[in-house]
């Protein structure tokens, strides 16, 4: 059921998405966080300076992030990025590491559970 919320909030990113998807790409790059019990302030906390940091050091995505509001992933956050092409994923490499670096070291003492995906906008059903 987790899996299907968060597919679902997903799904409505690219949709919500459509027009710039099909300017500069059909990919959505998700990640769904848990935080461990009674630490969601600490991931909020931890997670908007990672957030900064990401402008700061030339992040070329631009992050939405959203959380869970009803359902079993109450509590749940989600971070997308939508409208890439492949060839976006293998871009920045360095920074890609830089980035994941600093997550590790600053906001992933706070997370449960994590999950990512890359999602596929499907033309034939939008």
């Amino acid at each position: 059921m987790k899996s299907m919320i968060c597919s679902s909030l997903a799904a409505f990113a690219c949709i919500a998405g459509i027009a710039s998807a099909q300017e500069s790409g059909y990919l959505t790059r998700s990640y769904a966080f848990q935080p461990k019990d009674g630490m969601s302030a600490q991931f909020e906390q931890a997670a908007k300076p990672h957030l900064n940091w990401l402008e700061k050091n030339d992040e070329p995505w631009a992050w939405s992030a959203f959380q869970t509001a009803t359902g079993d992933d109450l509590g749940t956050y989600l971070f997308v990025t939508h409208g890439h092409r492949w060839a976006d994923f293998d871009a920045a490499a360095a920074h890609r590491r830089a980035a994941a670096q600093h997550w590790r070291d600053n906001v992933a003492p706070y997370i449960e559970d994590s999950r990512a995906a890359i999602y596929s906008l499907e033309m034939d059903f939008s």
